[in-house]
C-alpha cells in the first residue's frame, strides 16, 4: 500500500512539472510581450518629440528609429501578436523563428555600434574603426536577410548590385559605400520616411487597433453595392498606402507637398464615409451596425436600422485628427512633421477616452492605454515594411554608383533614346514599370526615385516634380500588372 502511494506522489509532481514549466514559460511571455509594447511606445515618444522640437543630431535619430523600428518589429514576430496576425510564436517553423532572431539581434547591436559613428554620416571620406565595420556588415547583412523574408525580388536586386560592384569595382569599400554614403541607407529617403512617414504610420496603427478601418469595411460593403470583391478591396487598400507614401516621399524631396497636400490625404477616409452616409440619406438605405451582422453563411446581409453606432466611432476618430491638422497645418502654416504629429496626439487621446464615449462597442473591455499600445505597436509594424525598402535600395544604388553603374545607365538610356525627350521618357517610365512589377510598391518607387528622376531631369530636362509623377504612375502600373500576373496579394 505503501509503494502505491508513493508511485502515485510520483506521478502527480510529475504532472505538476511540465504544468509549472508551461506557466513559468507563458508568465515569461507575457512579461516580454508587455516590455514590448512599452517598447514600441518609447519609440513613438522619440519620434514625436525630435518632429515637434527638432533637435541636432538628425543622424543619429534616423539610425536610432531605423534600428528599434525593425527591432520592435522582429520581436513582435517571436513573442507576441497584433491585430493583424495572430499568435505567431506557436505557427513559426524553428528556422522562420532561428532566421528571425538572428536578425533581431544583427539589426539592434549594429545599429547600436554604427550609432557611436553616426557623425561620419555622409562624409565623402568617412573615418571608420574595426568595431564600426564589424557593425556595419552585421546591420546590412541582417536588413538583407530581413528584406528576403519580405520580398525575394528586393534581396536579389540588392545581391546584384553586390555582384555588379565586386565585378566591376572591387577595391570599393563596402561598408564606407552602403551604410556611411549620402545616399545609402540612411540617404534622403530613409530621413523622409522617419522624419514625415513614421508619424503617419502610427496615426494608422492606432485608427487600426481602435477598429476604425474594420468599421469603415462594415459600413461600406454593407451600403454600397459593387461589384469588387475582398481582394479588390485589400488591393486599393495596399495602393493607397503605397501611394501616400510616395506622395510623402516626393514631398520631402522637392518641397511641393505641404501640409495642404497631407490633410488631403488624411481626408480620404472621411471622404468614404462621406459617400456612405450620403447614399444612405439619398436612398433611404439600411445600413449594418455591427460587424457579426457583416457577413452571414457567406451571403450579403440583410437590411437593419441605421443607427449613429454604425459611423460615428470611425467618424471620431477620423475626424478629429483631421481637424487638429487642418487647423495646424493649414491655420497656423507650421511644418508638416509638426502636423503629423498634432494629429497623432489627437489620436492617441481620442483612443485613450474611446472605452468612456463608445459603450456600445463589442471592445469596451479594451481599456484607452491598450489601444494606444496596440497601435504603436501596429505602427512599428508598419513603418519596418517601408524602411526596409527604402534601406536596400538605398544601399544597392550607392554601391551601384560607386561601382560606375550609373555611368553606364545613363549611356544605356541615351543610347535606345536616341536623345529625344519624350524617347527618355518612354524608356525610364517603361523600366519603371518593370521595377514596381517585381519590386514591392515603396522599393519600386525608391528604384526611379533614385534612379529615374536623374535620368530624367539629365537627359530629357523634365522638372523634378513632373518626373516623379512620371515614376509614381509608371510603379503604379506595374504594381497592378504584378499584381494581377501573380493573382496575389
Amino acid at each position: 500500500m505503501q509503494r502505491t502511494d508513493s508511485q502515485a506522489d510520483t506521478a502527480a509532481r510529475t504532472n505538476r512539472e511540465p504544468s509549472t514549466a508551461n506557466a513559468l514559460r507563458d508568465s515569461a511571455l507575457t512579461v516580454g510581450w508587455q516590455t514590448l509594447r512599452a517598447s514600441a511606445l518609447l519609440c513613438w515618444v522619440v519620434v514625436g518629440s525630435f518632429v515637434w522640437f527638432r533637435p541636432t543630431q538628425p543622424e543619429l535619430y534616423t539610425v536610432s528609429v531605423l534600428g528599434a523600428t525593425l527591432g520592435v518589429a522582429l520581436a513582435a514576430e517571436l513573442f507576441g501578436r497584433t491585430d493583424e496576425n495572430s499568435a505567431l510564436l506557436g505557427r513559426q517553423s524553428s528556422a522562420s523563428r532561428l532566421l528571425a532572431g538572428g536578425c533581431l539581434v544583427g539589426i539592434v547591436a549594429g545599429s547600436a555600434i554604427v550609432a557611436g559613428s553616426a557623425d561620419q554620416l555622409g562624409a565623402s571620406q568617412p573615418e571608420l574603426s574595426t568595431l564600426t565595420g564589424v557593425g556595419g556588415l552585421l546591420l546590412g547583412g541582417s536588413l538583407l536577410a530581413v528584406a528576403a523574408r519580405q520580398s525575394l525580388p528586393l534581396a536579389g536586386f540588392a545581391v546584384a548590385a553586390i555582384g555588379v560592384s565586386w565585378a566591376n569595382a572591387p577595391g570599393v569599400p563596402v561598408v564606407e559605400t552602403v551604410v556611411f554614403g549620402d545616399q545609402g541607407i540612411y540617404g534622403p529617403l530613409m530621413r523622409a520616411a522617419v522624419t514625415w512617414i513614421a508619424p503617419a504610420s502610427l496615426l494608422v496603427g492606432c485608427w487600426r487597433a481602435a477598429g476604425t478601418e474594420r468599421r469603415l469595411v462594415s459600413v461600406w460593403n454593407a451600403t454600397v453595392e459593387t461589384g469588387a470583391t475582398e481582394k479588390h478591396g485589400r488591393i486599393a487598400k495596399r495602393l493607397a498606402g503605397g501611394v501616400g507614401c510616395a506622395v510623402v516621399l516626393v514631398g520631402w524631396k522637392t518641397g511641393a507637398v505641404g501640409p495642404t497636400a497631407i490633410v488631403g490625404l488624411a481626408a480620404v477616409p472621411v471622404g468614404l464615409l462621406g459617400i456612405v452616409l450620403v447614399r444612405v440619406a439619398a436612398r433611404d438605405a439600411p445600413i449594418i451596425t455591427t460587424d457579426r451582422a457583416s457577413t452571414t453563411n457567406g451571403r450579403r446581409p440583410s437590411t437593419a436600422d441605421l443607427e449613429w453606432a454604425a459611423w460615428t466611432p470611425p467618424a471620431i476618430m477620423i475626424g478629429g485628427p483631421l481637424v487638429v491638422m487642418t487647423v495646424v497645418g493649414i491655420g497656423y502654416r507650421l511644418p508638416v512633421g509638426t502636423t503629423l504629429v498634432a494629429g497623432c496626439l489627437c489620436c492617441v487621446g481620442l483612443c485613450v477616452a474611446r472605452p468612456l464615449v463608445s459603450r456600445s462597442d463589442s471592445r469596451t473591455s479594451t481599456s484607452g492605454v491598450r489601444i494606444v499600445l496596440d497601435g504603436s505597436l501596429v505602427g512599428c509594424r508598419l513603418l519596418s515594411r517601408v524602411v526596409v525598402p527604402l534601406a536596400v535600395v538605398g544601399g544597392s544604388v550607392s554601391l551601384l554608383g560607386a561601382a560606375g553603374g550609373t555611368t553606364w545607365l545613363v549611356a544605356g538610356v541615351g543610347w535606345l533614346s536616341a536623345g529625344h525627350p519624350l524617347a527618355v521618357v518612354v524608356v525610364v517610365a517603361g523600366c519603371c514599370l518593370a521595377a514596381g512589377a517585381l519590386l514591392p510598391f515603396v522599393g519600386g518607387y525608391a528604384v526611379g526615385a533614385l534612379l529615374g528622376v536623374p535620368l530624367l531631369q539629365l537627359l530629357g530636362s523634365v522638372p523634378e516634380l513632373t518626373a516623379h509623377l512620371v515614376i509614381i504612375i509608371s510603379v503604379v502600373a506595374g504594381w497592378l500588372l504584378g499584381v494581377r500576373r501573380s493573382g496575389s496579394l
